[in-house]
């Protein structure tokens, strides 16, 4: 037998694994390896992990992806909504519409294990002791992800215009653009038109 240009182990005498057996006359059904044999096979098998290919997936291990928007009145996902996801009430809300498609991007971009996203994240009773920490979760963020909720031109969107947003756009160190109206395919191959723009043109992404 032959797989990936390698022969399978010989047979020996020494301490073998006979595999399933066939019902009835307990004739084995499958060649007879000892234990080191296979494990030796099954080792020059595989083909050996770069570098690169062990520490990706190790990095993203407990890394998070956070959320840029502008809140919508009565609309967004509050911290007690969280746990009342397959609400209908709380489905009908923008907030919800966000958090989906921000989900889907992060985990088709980045497959980071966790989103972080303000409104339902926060508790409205430890809004202010938050505030200061806002900064430091942005810039720690794995990648951040702007919602646009009317253009997809970063500079022509109301999420342009909010001083907290340029706070979290300064802070990030990798960004998307999405809007509820994209598929992801053209979330994934856009280029956030008018994002060197936002803000005045404080900083180019």
């Amino acid at each position: 037998m032959m797989q990936n240009g390698r022969s399978a182990p010989s047979r020996r005498s020494t301490s073998r694994w006979t595999g399933p057996v066939r019902a009835g006359d307990g004739t084995p059904s499958a060649p007879q390896y000892s234990i080191c044999e296979l494990v030796e096979w099954k080792r020059t098998q595989t083909c050996v992990p770069t570098p690169h290919q062990v520490h990706a997936p190790i990095a993203l291990l407990g890394k998070y992806a956070i959320l840029s928007h502008r809140w919508d009145r009565n609309q967004e996902l509050s911290f007690a909504d969280i746990n009342n996801l397959s609400d209908p009430v709380v489905q009908a809300k923008k907030g919800f519409k966000k958090l989906s498609g921000f989900s889907k991007v992060v985990e088709s971009l980045y497959g980071c294990r966790y989103v972080w996203m303000d409104s339902a994240c926060i508790d409205e009773a430890d809004r202010n002791e938050s505030i200061p920490h806002m900064f430091g979760w942005y810039r720690h963020a794995y990648a951040c992800v702007i919602y646009l909720s009317t253009s997809a031109i970063v500079s022509k969107d109301p999420w342009s215009t909010i001083g907290w947003t340029l706070q979290e756009f300064l802070a990030a160190s990798r960004i998307k653009c999405f809007t509820v109206l994209q598929t992801l395919n053209q979330i994934c191959e856009s280029r956030s038109p008018g994002l060197e723009n936002v803000h005045a043109g404080t900083r180019d992404r």
